[in-house]
């Protein structure tokens, strides 16, 4: 569930500028901003059988290169 959740947000920042974040219940919000080449997004690491967020920070051009 969470991976369809992860492909669904990267297919969205490959074709708009914006802002997604999940919080440790993994609900997705997002938030627009302004013309920036710069796309933040929530690594999810599990650890201790709970949800952790970690801030993880890349560019679209890098985001284009990883998905193929």
């Amino acid at each position: 569930m969470a991976a369809l959740q992860i492909r669904k947000i990267i297919h969205k920042l490959l074709t708009e500028e914006t802002c997604y974040r999940a919080d440790l219940s993994l609900n997705i919000t997002e938030k627009t901003f302004h013309r920036s080449k710069t796309i933040k997004i929530v690594r999810i690491n599990w650890e201790k059988s709970r949800y952790r967020a970690e801030p993880y920070i890349f560019s679209k051009e890098r985001v284009n290169d990883n998905n193929g």
